[in-house]
């Protein structure tokens, strides 16, 4: 089994309490039980800091100092406290540096050949828009690491094509004789690869373990919370704040993915799955439309923002994208059958933040 480093991408896919992820648990879970690392690269580190407190914390800190200013404009309420965010933000902060560095192992920035760098940037400008420059830190500090840990073999999980796709990146496997790198998607795709092979499951097999009234039902539980998914408008409302549903329709339910682990101690297999749900939802229109119009004409768009402020006319809410949809069940391979699949969880933004790369 090998060190195993997570890219932000697949860290901002899991929700912001990615330790809570089934994956992330359970990817843990192999690591730690089989003597394993868990890795953790610095630049990975400072640019998912970067985006929880500008990204996360600041946006909703700032839309809480704007309804304390709603407050002051008021007439006829009282003064207020002064909302304090110096300390609640420098907590949230602590607490997410903890749950990033917890059980793994640090890998810092290191100092970079400047002629590769040079080769990169030039490559890079003729062929993307996009400046990279990130990625081949990222590339270039595994490719040291891997050199450091021969005997062993070094995992990437990214979401980005460019670390098996660009010329650059290829030319210097072959330069270092770089053998023991292996690039995933995704946790699921790691796992998969590294779990049990088991034939008779199949996307079929599993559409059919799964009651669709289920997740109608996990829906209309947690309808409320999606408007704060398409604006941050909604953020700070409570449930009566937040519009009714007017219109739910599910318009697609397909296998996102799917893999086999096995508990080495009961010798139990279970079968974690993903849907993705395509899903319309329409709700009330806001009652307060001169608010939300005022809101949406300050709007900034952040470099990692999912809040795509879909409303129509009327100001109704409109969240039409697809949603990821987590179960797991038990798997009998003597008798070759997978039980029932029971619901675990669902992520509304997983797939809009998947589109914002």
């Amino acid at each position: 089994m090998p060190i195993v480093y997570l890219d932000s991408n697949i860290y901002r896919q899991m929700g912001l309490h990615f330790v809570k992820n089934v994956d992330y648990q359970n990817l843990s879970k192999i690591l730690e039980s089989s003597g394993n690392e868990f890795g953790l690269l610095e630049i990975v580190y400072s640019e998912l800091m970067d985006y929880y407190k500008n990204d996360i914390f600041d946006s909703i800190l700032s839309d809480h100092e704007k309804l304390y200013k709603r407050y002051l404009a008021n007439p006829y309420l009282d003064n207020i406290v002064i909302p304090e965010t110096t300390a609640p933000m420098q907590k949230a902060v602590a607490l997410v540096s903890s749950d990033l560095h917890d059980n793994k192992f640090f890998s810092p920035l290191i100092p970079v050949d400047q002629q590769l760098l040079l080769d990169f940037l030039l490559h890079n400008k003729r062929l993307a828009k996009k400046d990279n420059t990130r990625d081949f830190l990222i590339f270039y500090t595994l490719c040291e690491l891997c050199k450091k840990h021969s005997e062993d073999y070094l995992v990437l999980i990214s979401e980005d094509d460019i670390f098996k796709s660009n010329k650059v990146f290829k030319k210097i496997l072959i330069r270092e004789k770089i053998y023991n790198l292996k690039i995933y998607k995704s946790i699921s795709g790691f796992l998969k690869d590294f779990g049990p092979k088991i034939e008779f499951i199949t996307p079929e097999v599993i559409l059919a373990k799964i009651e669709s009234a289920i997740i109608e039902k996990e829906l209309l539980n947690g309808i409320k919370d999606f408007p704060s998914y398409v604006s941050q408008f909604y953020y700070e409302k409570s449930d009566d704040e937040v519009p009714d549903i007017e219109k739910l329709e599910i318009k697609s339910i397909a296998v996102n993915d799917f893999y086999v682990i096995k508990d080495y101690k009961t010798e139990e297999l279970k079968l974690n799955v993903t849907l993705k749900v395509g899903l319309n939802a329409i709700f009330k229109p806001e009652a307060n439309k001169e608010e939300l119009d005022k809101y949406l004409s300050t709007l900034t768009q952040g470099p990692y923002s999912f809040h795509l402020n879909t409303f129509d006319k009327e100001g109704r809410p409109i969240f039409d994208n697809n949603v990821l949809f987590i179960f797991e069940g038990k798997v009998d391979e003597k008798s070759g059958k997978v039980e029932q699949l029971a619901f675990i969880d669902f992520i509304p933004d997983y797939f809009i933040i998947e589109e914002t790369e």
